[in-house]
């Protein structure tokens, strides 16, 4: 049972000693559970944390896992709801000698809606990728604009044989991304359209034309330990090129399209 003593002693918050901000960032469907956000200095396992409303300490409890982008609280004493964007702010932890008492052990056993916070917490700003459209490479750079949306620039280097017609285009697209989980991770849909600069050989004829591509795909992407995420999808690409003195005809084609890429968050 939280004690009188203890109370009292955590509504004294902002004259402890060490004193780090945070906020909650994520609420557990088990109103025990909360996830802070990293601050200053990383929380560590057993770190002993009020959430305050004003100056009061309305919750407190120790930290039962503690990652990048946040921490897991497991409270002990609970005065008032807890909602997202309180204060948090370190109180105790393991290695300060005074206040003993308040290292007690916590139950470790972490919700099941909180089971994947330590990817959803980290809300991955940029990433990097390197993959294949088919056997063609592409290096695909993007940025989170929101938790499940993100914008980029995908480049690439294509080849396309039709009929007499040979073509080699290397561009820029413009692309905006899906993601179902979490940044960079679960479901995705990816569209993309950009210029791109073509060779073209037409029989004894050759030359260099600007062409579009537009592409949509969906599939899916992993997010793994130490920032890597990899994904792989399907979907169609439309390739345009303007009648030119080359070509005495529009050329453009619809083809199906297969991409894989790996590469790391940030």
């Amino acid at each position: 049972m939280f004690g009188v003593r203890n109370i009292f002693a955590a509504c004294l918050i902002f004259a402890s000693l060490s004193a780090v901000a945070s906020h909650v960032i994520k609420l557990g469907n088990n109103p025990k559970f909360v996830v802070i956000s990293q601050d200053e200095r990383r929380f560590i396992e057993q770190d002993y944390v009020c959430v305050t409303h004003g100056q009061r300490a309305v919750a407190c409890g120790y930290v039962v896992r503690s990652f990048d982008k946040g921490a897991i609280v497991e409270f002990s004493f609970v005065s008032e709801p807890v909602t997202i964007n309180d204060l948090a702010q370190l109180f105790y932890n393991p290695g300060n000698a005074q206040m003993p008492e308040f290292r007690k052990p916590a139950s470790h056993v972490i919700p099941e809606d909180l089971s994947r916070i330590e990817t959803d917490a980290k809300a991955y700003r940029y990433a990097l990728t390197l993959g294949l459209n088919y056997t063609y490479p592409m290096a695909h750079f993007q940025m989170l604009v929101q938790k499940n949306f993100a914008i980029g620039v995908l480049a690439t280097y294509q080849t396309h044989d039709v009929y007499e017609v040979q073509t080699a285009a290397t561009g820029l697209m413009l692309t905006i991304n899906y993601y179902s989980l979490n940044s960079y991770e679960g479901f995705w849909l990816h569209g993309a359209g950009g210029l791109f600069r073509t060779s073209v050989n037409y029989y004894d004829r050759s030359g260099s034309y600007w062409s579009q591509i537009v592409l949509g795909t969906f599939g899916w992407r992993w997010f793994w330990n130490k920032n890597i995420n990899s994904g792989i999808g399907v979907g169609a690409q439309m390739f345009n090129l303007k009648k030119n003195d080359i070509l005495g005809f529009d050329y453009k084609f619809l083809n199906p399209i297969f991409t894989i890429d790996i590469g790391i968050a940030n």
